[in-house]
């Protein structure tokens, strides 16, 4: 592909940036059409996981959620009309039983619209009694195809089909010949597994695969059962680039953790995705920095085009958690601009059905931090762009950067990008090669 061709594809994707940017500032500062009832407090359901295996990612989106709703009372006051927002939490626990209480509870106190529940299995164990009781579910970070439905359900991140399309692209480009996967066995695990296996079939690239039960705490097994394939395949195949792919939760620092003291695996490339990229964990044990450098682990997520669009939020994120907020704090935010718009528009107490469709209307005008929030037809997130994330290791570091961004976006198509080593400059390539209307 020549400069020009790099240059127009680059262009094309700061246009696409920019022009969201400025339709969202128009689609949240609209006025004149609000629910203008009078006094009113609406509470909002929040459904994340405050314990369990997803902990870390929903402190991060309880933090930002906590933070933005105070900013968008505030300039929802200044718009001619009294609808004030508060949130009924609930923990989910990434845990089915511990979410349907938590939901039971929020429609007793009067909520129709939920934030989370954050995990595909929780979502589906809960969406039974969400429709039973006229309850609209908005997940900043399930991502399961089996999920895409139509119901009242929305998924403000693309099911993991657009996942498994960009982590198998990054790992055919990097040059792997056979990759070993180990997943999570529940919803979201198989759902990745399987795309992801399909997808590195397309692309010439062998995989093996080995599972392991959400319950388990032992993940010494899980790591004598990549070595043991990784071996095999060595033993078959000299000469194959071989890596490693992790689909996990929390539970990935565990697995690396017992993967740093074996030899010979930090010799393979290890990826993750997106139910561990940003979490904080890896930067607990200075022990296994060494591997994690050596195997150039990076994890793939829904990516946020601007985490500036929502102001000085990311700083008091990590002011309440110590961290930098995760990509799906950002998600749960653009969820709760789109949702408590809707709701002002239509009012609290309107059908469930009014409400829905308000959701969608506002979600397709939109833009926010995670770009345009444009749902399809079973309400999950058309748009695809990825990044992959890697964690900086150094002692006077403890972040993930940003280094490979993968999607399909309006204006540019579909594109890679990977930063120029040594500089905060980009390399942007159209895979399409023009524009596309």
């Amino acid at each position: 592909m020549n400069s020009e061709s790099k240059k127009i594809a680059a262009i094309c994707f700061l246009a696409g940036i920019v022009i969201g940017i400025t339709a969202a500032f128009i689609v949240i500062g609209s006025a004149g059409n609000e629910y203008n009832g009078g006094t009113e407090n609406v509470p909002i359901g929040m459904l994340v996981p405050l314990s369990g295996d997803l902990k870390e990612q929903g402190v991060s989106i309880e933090a930002g959620l906590d933070e933005f709703l105070l900013s968008l009372n505030q300039k929802y006051s200044g718009t001619g009309h009294d609808m004030k927002f508060y949130f009924v939490k609930g923990d989910s626990g990434t845990s089915a039983k511990i979410a349907l209480e938590s939901l039971k509870t929020m429609k007793e106190q009067g909520v129709k619209v939920v934030i989370g529940p954050s995990s595909s299995d929780v979502l589906e164990a809960v969406s039974d009694y969400a429709a039973e009781n006229d309850m609209i579910l908005i997940s900043p970070s399930s991502t399961s195809p089996s999920l895409s439905k139509d119901d009242y359900i929305f998924r403000f991140v693309p099911d993991d089909e657009k996942q498994a399309e960009a982590l198998s692209y990054l790992i055919k480009t990097e040059g792997a010949d056979h990759v070993v996967i180990a997943y999570r066995d529940d919803i979201w695990g198989n759902d990745l597994e399987k795309f992801i296996t399909k997808e590195l079939s397309e692309r010439d690239v062998l995989s093996t695969v080995t599972s392991y039960d959400p319950e388990e705490q032992d993940f010494s097994g899980v790591v004598r059962s990549i070595q043991n394939d990784l071996d095999s395949v060595t033993a078959n195949h000299p000469d194959y680039e071989t890596a490693v792919v992790i689909l996990s939760f929390d539970e990935t620092y565990e697995i690396l953790k017992e993967a740093a003291f074996v030899p010979g695996l930090e010799e393979h490339i290890w990826y993750g995705s997106d139910g561990f990229a940003g979490s904080s964990l890896v930067f607990e044990d200075p022990e296994i920095w060494d591997f994690i450098q050596s195997t150039d682990f990076k994890a793939s997520v829904f990516g946020v085009l601007n985490s500036d669009f929502y102001p000085g939020l990311s700083e008091r994120i990590k002011e309440k958690t110590g961290s930098k907020p995760v990509p799906q704090a950002y998600a749960a935010c653009d969820a709760l601009m789109v949702a408590t718009d809707a709701i002002r528009v239509t009012g609290h107490d309107s059908n469930i059905s009014v409400l829905a469709k308000s959701i969608f209307q506002r979600a397709h005008s939109g833009y926010a931090s995670t770009g345009w929030t444009g749902l399809g037809s079973t309400g999950d997130r058309v748009n695809t762009y990825y990044e992959f994330l890697t964690p900086d290791c150094s002692k006077d570091s403890e972040n993930w950067n940003v280094t490979t961004r993968y999607g399909t976006l309006p204006v540019i198509g579909t594109f890679l990008s990977e930063q120029i080593e040594g500089t905060d400059s980009w390399n942007y390539v159209s895979l399409n090669y023009v524009c596309p209307d």
